[in-house]
């Protein structure tokens, strides 16, 4: 076989295995089943309570935000990163006031690593509120990459999609 034919073969096997790639996969992927996600939520988790903290508490099925929600349910003295209730719905009712409504959203938002500043949500907003209805329906087939992070969104929201936006 000639290196030309193995290089078409190879590619074709490439866009096949992509193709196989099924829904259910893809949602496993957005839970805590995914080896990843679950190493960098344990890791959050046991930074924040280092002598309280058990793995074996978390259901692998859900995905990060919801998992956090219910290890806080479930373990009310557990740090989960999140701000205490009554700062959470002050800022979920800030969130809603400049126009950045999506639950899900807001909560991502709260969890990133370093708090977005008021610039960086009023964008957000901003871009959130700016999308045409043909740049939603192409998010929502979610044919580009996810970003990683909220400002990586901001900075490309037409060349990445958010995971909790667009879906």
């Amino acid at each position: 076989m000639s290196l030309e034919a193995y290089r078409g073969l190879h590619r074709h096997e490439t866009t096949r295995r992509q193709r196989i790639f099924t829904r259910a996969e893809r949602a496993r992927l957005s839970t805590l089943e995914n080896p990843l996600l679950y190493s960098n939520f344990v890791k959050k988790l046991e930074k924040l309570n280092p002598d309280i903290f058990d793995p074996d508490w978390i259901d692998r099925t859900l995905e990060p935000e919801e998992a956090l929600l219910d290890l806080k349910r479930k373990h009310p003295e557990l740090d989960i990163g999140l701000k205490e209730k009554e700062q959470i719905e002050g800022f979920r009712e800030f969130l809603d006031e400049i126009g950045i409504t999506n639950e899900r959203l807001q909560n991502m938002i709260a969890m990133e690593d370093s708090p977005l500043s008021e610039d960086e949500l009023n964008q957000l907003a901003y871009i959130l509120q700016m999308r045409s209805e043909h740049a939603q329906k192409t998010d929502m087939a979610l044919k580009a990459p996810l970003a990683k992070d909220v400002r990586t969104w901001i900075a490309n929201p037409n060349r990445v999609d958010i995971k909790t936006v667009d879906q």
